[in-house]
């Protein structure tokens, strides 16, 4: 497989038009090592991004100029796909961006913060400046293919299911995150689902937001139940303070699931069991615009 850019390993690489979808509609999935979580927090760990490129007819490189200059920028980690066709960068905002009380959706402030870095970063490119473009997945319009929105939306996504895009931060990064200081009842009950998570064997280190959110629903699942017990001591807390989840134990979740290597890095790194973890964390940086805590 052709490599397109030192900064970046070359996961699947199609070089010409496969099957009939826009002009000549292929891709290219690629993983760069990341220092960003999709919302522009810092990870104190480095973690895989898998991004695809989609190409029209043309196969036009010129687009890793500027895909060079926003990974040097520091947001490639919030964009799952990006193309460029007729002198415009076209990319797909990452799905993981969290959002507080609007889940699975993404923050328009945010969205106009990736807006504005992304068409500086275009506009940059001192040889070929590109307009630019940026949207949801789940956006009509999207610019990346020319073809009937249905036919794209589905392309799109499956994309992204096969090969799983996105960022897979460490599981310290999501509990640093999730254990940052809010208010003293919470902070004790989060302290306690995330104690429930290291204790796991056999967790993988590296997991997305969807997989590290159901661990974690389930933990604070049993959380919940032992505060109701009279089992954790808090101030200011009460059982209303969790949010209602539907998810299963950690037990029956994990009784019925066999062991999951981690996925790995360029370096290869190995699965293991968090409960060689001491301490909670201190938190996971929020982004840089500080809108999105809650």
């Amino acid at each position: 497989m052709e490599s397109y850019s030192p900064f970046f390993q070359t996961l699947y690489d199609e070089r010409s038009p496969t099957g009939h979808l826009g002009r000549g509609t292929h891709a290219t999935i690629l993983r760069a090592i990341v220092f960003e979580a999709p919302n522009l927090g810092r990870l104190a760990t480095g973690a895989d991004a898998d991004f695809a490129i989609i190409w029209d007819e043309d196969h036009d490189t010129r687009v890793f100029q500027t895909i060079e200059a926003i990974y040097r920028a520091g947001f490639l980690a919030s964009l799952l796909m990006i193309g460029g066709r007729k002198g415009t960068i076209n990319a797909i905002v990452s799905e993981d961006i969290p959002v507080p009380h609007v889940p699975e959706d993404v923050s328009p402030s945010m969205l106009r913060e990736l807006e504005g870095l992304l068409h500086d970063v275009a506009q940059e490119m001192e040889d070929d400046p590109w307009s630019c473009s940026l949207h949801r997945l789940a956006s009509p319009n999207r610019g990346i293919i020319d073809d009937e929105d249905d036919k794209v939306r589905l392309y799109l996504a499956n994309l992204k299911m096969l090969w799983r895009l996105g960022v897979r931060p460490h599981i310290d990064d999501h509990l640093r995150y999730k254990t940052r200081p809010r208010t003293p009842g919470a902070d004790v009950l989060n302290r306690r689902t995330a104690e429930i998570i290291r204790s796991l064997p056999y967790t993988p280190d590296y997991l997305d937001a969807a997989e590290f959110g159901r661990l974690w629903q389930a933990a604070e699942e049993i959380t919940l139940k032992e505060f109701e017990k009279g089992m954790i001591l808090t101030e200011g807390a009460s059982p209303q303070s969790l949010p209602p989840t539907e998810a299963p134990t950690i037990a029956a979740e994990h009784s019925q699931s066999p062991r999951r290597p981690s996925r790995p890095t360029f370096g290869g790194r190995s699965s293991r069991s968090l409960s060689s973890h001491g301490g909670s964390g201190a938190g996971l940086e929020g982004p840089r615009s500080g809108k999105l805590d809650t």
